[in-house]
């Protein structure tokens, strides 16, 4: 059987890039305004949206966003370079997962770790740093910490 390596780091300029997130609960608005801040172009659907999204949809950013209130549907995959699958489903997620990959286009499924292609680190940027923390999906309270960590690092110089 073969060993699982994990995951490579990789950073990637997102100026340009299409990238679909299906949802608009608090996980898709925190990943919304990260993708947004790094340039990406965003394209969203969700029935409703409400909280972070709201406020996200009447920020400015540096990348664009287009926000579409209705369900998930194949066509929102032609010519995305990368997917969150973040709705409230977990079998809606699987079934985004599965389209993703059979036009491999990286995905990211929210509810379900063996389904992502890549993780979506915590970030930290600071003193012209970008630092990306990652468990691989594993420990989500260690990678806080860390980060934590960082942030007094940085802060304090401790």
């Amino acid at each position: 059987m073969k060993k699982n390596k994990g995951y490579f780091p990789l950073f990637l300029s997102l100026e340009g890039k299409r990238i679909f997130i299906a949802g608009a609960g608090k996980i898709a608005a925190r990943r919304a305004g990260v993708l947004l801040s790094f340039g990406a172009d965003l394209f969203i659907t969700a029935p409703e949206y409400f909280g972070e999204m709201a406020e996200l949809l009447q920020g400015e950013s540096s990348g664009s966003l287009i926000f579409q209130r209705k369900g998930f549907e194949e066509r929102d995959l032609e010519g995305m370079d990368m997917v969150f699958a973040a709705t409230d489903d977990p079998a809606l997620n699987h079934r985004i997962t599965e389209l993703c990959r059979e036009r491999k286009i990286p995905v990211n499924n929210a509810s379900c770790k063996k389904d992502c292609d890549f993780f979506f680190p915590a970030i930290l940027q600071e003193g012209g740093l970008t630092i990306g923390v990652s468990s691989g999906g594993d420990d989500h309270k260690k990678v806080a910490d860390v980060c934590g960590k960082l942030r007094r690092f940085f802060r304090d110089g401790v």
